[in-house]
């Protein structure tokens, strides 16, 4: 396919300079501006052309590709050889796992808490292919980091309006159950 457009934008090249050879040129006389709008034209319109030519063989290529794929569905599996499937196949997805664990480790071993982009650099550091495939790295860390609010493992505060986690330790566990028993007696004896 990159061979077929490149080889497009080298006629399309050669094209223009075709164009250019055909103009007549004089020694006093140079290229006018209307002589290199009318090669931009049509340079122009044979792009279009070969855009909607590549839209016709990318709608081709993907029915010969779903031909391919239910051929063994129609016809049973043994009807087609596996080397030609193959390359027809849907790719599966690969799941990289370990962002999950990758935060809990950051946000364990920092002292403060930490933005979402300081977690994305301090965990791209730990493991610089653990992001590599996400689209969006930092909504990732962020999922992950709500998950592991949610598991009750870390806490999200914010600082200078913005939003920063933290690592739950134990002790701050023990004070925040201790806390909440001081409120609830503290309602207790004002009821």
């Amino acid at each position: 396919m990159l061979c077929v457009t490149l080889y497009c934008a080298w006629e399309l090249t050669l094209g223009a300079f075709e164009i250019m050879e055909q103009l007549p040129l004089t020694l006093p006389q140079l290229i006018t501006a209307g002589d290199v709008r009318l090669a931009g034209d049509r340079i122009r319109s044979e792009l279009e052309l070969l855009g909607r030519e590549l839209i016709k063989v990318e709608d081709e290529i993907a029915v010969v590709n779903t031909t391919i794929q239910g051929l063994p569905l129609i016809l049973g599996a043994d009807s087609v050889r596996p080397e030609l499937m193959e390359p027809h196949r849907p790719r599966t997805r690969r799941n990289i796992r370990g962002l999950s664990q990758a935060c809990r480790f950051v946000l364990r071993n920092t002292i403060q808490p930490c933005s979402v982009s300081a977690v994305c650099t301090l965990v791209t550091a730990l493991n610089p292919e653990l992001l590599i495939h996400h689209r969006n790295p930092l909504a990732s860390i962020t999922s992950a980091l709500r998950t592991l609010a949610r598991r009750g493992q870390a806490v999200r505060s914010v600082e200078n309006g913005k939003s920063v986690w933290q690592w739950v330790s134990s002790s701050r566990l023990q004070f925040q159950e201790t806390r909440q028993l001081e409120n609830e007696c503290v309602l207790n004896e004002a009821s």
